[in-house]
């Protein structure tokens, strides 16, 4: 096969040509930039959950959340809650004051779930709540008499809770408190021990509430708050009281309402 011999270009057209594959690079070499330039300056979307626009890296439920006066709200992105609690519990068994004649503390804790997050308003979430208390009485024989030995009754009541936690106060109204309501299922086991056999036992259903009110610990220390969310992870800080509710549908009843105060945190 015969080559074509290619020919060198003239003397008069080299200038030119330096010219054009000058301008060609200088547009390929600006359009990246100009691409790069583009991509770094687009300003980038806020996501639940994200660190954008937080100064600590620590994650936050919405940080580009603007009210109508301009101030932007950072809002702890809560996933989940675990809290301690203890306070009286006396059941309403009858003839339970016959037996145990002082009243003893039934102590809990708490785990929630937020499955949803209405921005800094409120979070809704499932959880599960265990108990026990401990009571001891006197022990009588078949003709009434006291005995030497004495009885001990324990309670473990177990739930199964829808919780919503209201957190909109202390975010958007600087109110430091935080409102938390929860409603289940019971089931509470129960153990009676007369001596040093264990005498009856058995298994009570039925259903359980509460109404909490908290002080949000947050809002009186911001910056005891952020040193805790980056050691620890701990969104947030709160002390509480509340009105809680076993109601039994069995025998023996030990059913209750009664108060309990502890702290919980959220994380």
């Amino acid at each position: 096969m015969k080559r074509e011999r290619l020919l060198p270009m003239p003397a008069t057209m080299r200038p030119l040509g330096s010219v054009v594959s000058f301008l060609a690079l200088s547009c390929v070499v600006s359009g990246v930039a100009g691409v790069h330039g583009n991509a770094r300056a687009q300003p980038q979307p806020t996501h639940y959950g994200s660190s954008t626009g937080s100064s600590s890296g620590i994650p936050t439920d919405h940080t580009a959340h603007t009210a109508r006066s301009g101030r932007v709200y950072d809002v702890p992105f809560e996933r989940f809650s675990v809290s301690v609690r203890g306070g009286p519990y006396r059941p309403a068994a009858r003839g339970f004051d016959d037996f145990f004649s002082r009243s003893e503390l039934l102590w809990g804790v708490d785990f929630d779930l937020f499955l949803l997050r209405w921005k800094g308003y409120a979070r809704l979430g499932l959880g599960m709540g265990a108990g026990w208390s401990k009571f001891k009485g006197d022990t009588f024989d078949g003709s009434g008499q006291k005995t030497d030995e004495n009885s001990v009754m324990q309670s473990f009541p177990l739930t199964g809770h829808v919780t919503l936690l209201i957190t909109a106060l202390p975010t958007y109204l600087r109110i430091p408190l935080v409102v938390s309501v929860r409603g289940g299922v019971l089931g509470n086991r129960w153990r009676l021990k007369t001596g040093e056999d264990t005498s009856a036992t058995g298994l009570q259903g039925g259903i359980a509430w509460a109404g909490r009110v908290g002080l949000d610990l947050n809002s009186l220390d911001p910056a005891a708050a952020r040193r805790l969310r980056e050691d620890w992870k701990i969104q947030r800080t709160y002390l509480f009281g509340e009105i809680m509710g076993l109601q039994g549908n069995s025998s023996p009843d030990l059913s209750d309402t009664t108060w309990q105060a502890g702290i919980a945190f959220t994380f």
